[in-house]
């Protein structure tokens, strides 16, 4: 079956197309790219039409909330491009999945359903919401509402629990793995889930709930506020200790916090709080998932280890940073020239497939390399890429969304309401979302806008855009003197020149402050004051670097098993270890093959007893029952013994006498050596000269060449065909052999040791010879 799925996704994909031609390099080529790539992952999700769940990928290698991420790149792709081809697919798999109290909990996902799971989903119900995705007809939920009830489960459960003061479990019941784990990833898209829904509404419980978040996972350490890392998660049974956190870094992870930020951020009018606390989280998540400008996932990506979950960070890591910049544009320079060259990189090495454009996962090696599962978790993640391009700002209810039903407690003060856009006299001028996107991500700038960094207002008129900054003194101000500046890059330059950044960057060890990450870096350096963050694949200890984590697992034999059985489930951790389990439990795969059909043997001396009771030796004879031995050539060795008198049967006559003879071979002995009764005269000097005569004498009907077997009426059209350029460059088999008989000649023929022609072509030429029907010598 896997065969057969892998074989109609290739011909899904294979179109038209020879090799790809996919550009970023203006809006409209970006939208072509974006289109092409669509395309081949709806053939992917589609591979035989009929048949499947609507909303859950194909095949069974996938995870459900994997699914809800390809719901939501679709929604993306159609708010970036407005083609609205696949709309029809994708809202039919996202109301099939609602389950029966529209809350995404469908009956047959329930056995293993995390808190992380149903919350990606209420994300691409609330993306579907801010960018007023079509609804479904009749009583179909609305998007809002959907998103909506999920928060309320999960608030629920978040406000409930106790263990680790707080914070959501990674998986709901208690029969389930990951029960017993408090996951950054639930809690992280629990955060992003309540702020979205802050901001579209302006339904300050939706804000507090997000807070109560945010402060759950810094005070336990799981966003650490002086480094600004997000860590993973920890168990309840260690109660959730700083040292017992699990201190991997995954990119979705970072992303889900640092979009939850800028939301919050944008929610209340550029707070300033949240913009400290946004600023060093994005450049801590560019620092270490796009160090050379192209994404990276570097938990796993470096070691090639990364799971089928961890193949979809990226594309989630793109729209939520994508995001990222239209909520917070003063940060779009940090973000914007990351996401456009990541982009680049992904759809360089789209080249795989029958198709010539299959995308893989690895990026910054520049080469596609084939998933191992069908791809379209790695085609869902450049597709992600490329339209986050073309991203366009979320929208809140009254703004064209969506209402989703009334909403108990919602602000209905216009004046309370947050906005990016200026309300002053001159908002007709106010450019749209989508060309503020396009100024963001470079694509074509519009040359007369100013933007506010301070509280993200923009004004289409330089006297406008000043009268503001005075009114409410956003000038740019030095972080230390008092010194104010006309532009924020001269308030940086001012700064940078005078060393007056007000330290942000804290050592991880001691209390010293820095002021920027690569100034905090450096000391952590010189004083190995790095927190430790490597772990130990088997014990609970942490190390500071990868060299020394390493060390420890070989001093102290920690290294996870990673060699498997050939045939067990065990495995090893040493290629060594692996084998003298194989030795000693006869698990080794067989490797010695059957010489003619497909079974393989443990054993040489197996293989021998399979071969000799079904007669599958390569030299075997089934009419004598016996192996013909020859340990070179056993197949010349058979053919030669099948062709012997053995085998062949009394057929060719002696044309003077009658008598039947095996071979060619037999009638000329016997003519050549005077056997003959009816032509005694006859020997082998009278049958040369009796050949030579009838070949000057005669006029055969034609001429056949003896290399190529092509035909001639004229013996000068044969001499010309031997004398080309064509035949002289031929590698003609013929050995010079001189022989004292004819009966030798034609044995040696026979043998086919000279390889110019099989043993029935002898028969088949010396046939015709004897019948008088044609003449041929071989000199």
């Amino acid at each position: 079956m896997a065969a057969l799925r892998r074989w109609a996704i290739a011909s899904a994909l294979a179109g038209s197309v020879a090799a790809q031609d996919f550009s970023i390099d203006s809006r409209s080529d970006t939208i072509q790219t974006a289109d092409t790539l669509a395309s081949d992952l709806m053939a992917l999700y589609q591979p035989g039409g009929r048949g499947r769940i609507p909303g859950l990928l194909p095949g069974d290698d996938y995870y459900w909330w994997q699914a809800a991420g390809f719901m939501a790149s679709f929604i993306e792709y159609w708010r970036s491009t407005g083609d609205d081809s696949h709309n029809d697919i994708i809202r039919q798999g996202m109301l099939w999945q609602t389950g029966q109290n529209d809350d995404f909990m469908p009956a047959n996902q329930t056995a293993t359903m995390a808190n992380d799971d149903q919350c990606h989903w209420a994300l691409a119900a609330m993306m579907a919401a801010e960018y007023d995705f079509p609804a479904g007809s009749g009583d179909a939920p609305q998007w809002l509402d959907l998103a909506r009830n999920v928060f309320e489960e999960q608030s629920e459960r978040f406000d409930a629990e106790e263990e680790c003061g707080g914070g959501l479990r990674w998986t709901i019941f208690p029969t389930t793995n990951g029960f017993n784990y408090k996951s950054v990833s639930s809690n992280a898209c629990f955060f992003d889930l309540s702020a979205r829904l802050a901001r579209y509404t302006g339904n300050s419980t939706y804000a507090e709930a997000a807070d109560d978040v945010w402060e759950w996972m810094t005070e336990n350490g799981f966003v650490d506020t002086r480094s600004w890392r997000v860590y993973e998660g920890a168990m309840i049974s260690q109660d959730c200790e700083l040292q017992d956190i699990n201190r991997i870094e995954t990119s979705s992870n970072s992303a889900l916090v640092a979009h939850g930020a800028a939301v919050l951020y944008n929610h209340t009018n550029g707070d300033n709080e949240w913009r400290q606390r946004l600023t060093p989280l994005v450049e801590r998540t560019m620092t270490t998932f796009f160090p050379d400008g192209i994404a990276v996932e570097r938990s796993c990506e470096t070691l090639n280890t990364c799971t089928l979950d961890q193949f979809m960070f990226k594309g989630l890591t793109h729209r939520l940073l994508a995001g990222v910049t239209q909520l917070a544009p003063s940060l779009a320079a940090d973000i914007a020239p990351s996401l456009r060259s990541s982009a680049q990189a992904a759809i360089d090495q789209c080249t795989g497939g029958d198709s010539g454009r299959q995308c893989g996962f690895f990026w910054a090696n520049g080469t596609f390399v084939e998933p191992e599962s069908s791809g379209i978790v790695e085609q869902m993640d450049v597709l992600a890429a490329v339209s986050g391009l073309l991203a366009t700002a979320p929208q809140r209810a009254g703004e064209g969304g969506e209402q989703g039903g009334n909403e108990e407690g919602s602000s209905t003060d216009g004046d309370d309401e947050p906005s990016n856009r200026d309300t002053s006299d001159d908002a007709a001028e106010t450019p749209s979302a989508a060309e503020r996107t396009v100024m963001s991500l470079s694509i074509s700038p519009p040359p007369t806008m100013y933007e506010c960094q301070w509280c993200d207002d923009t004004f289409w008129s330089l006297s406008k855009y000043e009268d503001h900054m005075d009114y409410e003194n956003h000038w740019p101000e030095c972080e230390t003197c008092t010194k104010d500046f006309g532009t924020y890059k001269a308030c940086i330059q001012h700064m940078d020149a005078t060393n007056h950044w007000a330290p942000r960057f804290p050592c991880e060890t001691c209390n010293k402050d820095f002021g920027s990450l690569h100034a905090a870096e450096q000391h952590m350096d010189a004083t190995s004051h790095w927190a430790p963050r490597f772990p130990c694949e088997t014990c609970t200890k942490d190390f500071s670097s990868s060299h020394a984590a390493e060390q420890h697992m070989t001093a102290t034999g920690h290294w996870r098993p990673k060699v498997p059985c050939e045939t067990c489930t065990k495995n090893f951790g040493s290629l060594q270890a692996a084998q003298q389990h194989m030795t000693a439990t006869g698990h080794w795969k067989p490797r010695v093959p059957c010489e003619t059909c497909t079974a393989k043997f443990h054993t040489q001396s197996a293989a021998n007893q399979h071969m000799q009771a079904k007669g599958h030796f390569a030299s075997y004879c089934k009419r004598c029952d016996q192996q013909v031995q020859n340990a070179n050539k056993p197949r010349m060795v058979r053919d030669k013994h099948l062709n012997s008198e053995t085998h062949q049967g009394a057929s060719i006559a002696c044309p003077f006498c009658g008598a039947y003879h095996t071979t060619v071979r037999g009638v000329v002995h016997h003519v050549e050596t005077g056997s003959c009764p009816k032509a005694p005269n006859l020997n082998h000097a009278t049958i040369l000269r009796l050949i030579r005569e009838m070949l000057t004498a005669s006029s055969p009907t034609y001429w056949e060449c003896y290399i190529c077997h092509e035909e001639f009426d004229y013996i000068s059209g044969l001499n010309n065909h031997l004398n080309s350029p064509v035949q002289a460059a031929k590698d003609r088999a013929e050995c010079a052999k001189e022989f004292q008989t004819l009966a030798s000649l034609f044995n040696h023929l026979e043998s086919e040791s000279c390889q110019l022609m099989r043993f029935d072509r002898v028969q088949q030429q010396m046939g015709n010879v004897f019948s008088g029907r044609k003449f041929i010598t071989f000199s």
